[in-house]
């Protein structure tokens, strides 16, 4: 699924990233509409999320020449992040002009995330979780202090994964995001070699975008 975000941080994008490529969603991040107009045409997406809170004069004019572009767009989802000055006349004004959804860009609701996770589809490949008795274990080396990093893999997909290190201890210093190079996969017995992104973490677990080993991941899910 290709979802375009119209954003002036990549904060924002690290953020979706995290939530959402383990089911497949591939973000197309833009930090200025014009440019984001430009090539609306050959992105094709399938969901495009627009900052008001970035962009409060903008989303307006975006979204009626991006509905008018082509009449495949009136189908596709527009999603509007919300800021504090996002007032009831500009809610109108979305209803009016047809947006999908109208959610704070905070997201910090579990309401307000699940509200976006409706509009992202999973891809054809969908993630897997595998049991603790499972064999599904991560380990690479620290960027910095060239320790080894181990870790339990709680879900794998062939863009994604999220994983539990062992020494939790080893990590707090970790810079994110960070480009981690030929790590080790041990799926299912089966030894995978790969290249991931880690793109954040949360009380108990890290999340991490794959940039190679794709195909062969999918193979074992």
């Amino acid at each position: 699924m290709k979802i375009l975000l119209v954003a002036d941080r990549d904060a924002l994008k690290r953020f979706l990233e995290q939530e959402f490529s383990l089911r497949g969603a591939d973000i197309v991040h833009y930090w200025h509409p014009i440019k984001a107009m430009d090539n609306v045409g050959e992105m094709a997406p399938n969901l495009v999320i627009f900052s008001a809170r970035d962009f409060p004069r903008h989303w307006k004019p975006f979204l009626v020449y991006f509905r008018a572009y082509s009449p495949a767009a009136e189908k596709i989802p527009f999603v509007l992040l919300s800021g504090e000055n996002f007032n009831d006349d500009e809610a109108k004004k979305a209803e009016h002009l047809g947006v999908s959804a109208v959610i704070p860009e905070s997201l910090e609701s579990p309401g307000d995330l699940q509200a976006l996770k409706k509009y992202i589809t999973p891809g054809k490949n969908p993630s897997y979780r595998p049991s603790k008795e499972e064999t599904a274990d991560i380990l690479f080396t620290h960027p910095e202090h060239l320790v080894l990093v181990q870790g339990h893999i709680e879900e794998i997909s062939p863009a994604a994964l999220s994983f539990a290190p062992n020494a939790p201890q080893l990590c707090e210093d970790f810079p994110l995001p960070s480009v981690v190079r030929e790590c080790s996969l041990n799926i299912f017995g089966a030894l995978i070699g790969a290249d991931i992104e880690i793109t954040g973490k949360d009380a108990a677990s890290w999340h991490a975008r794959l940039l190679s080993g794709h195909d062969e991941i999918a193979s074992y899910l």
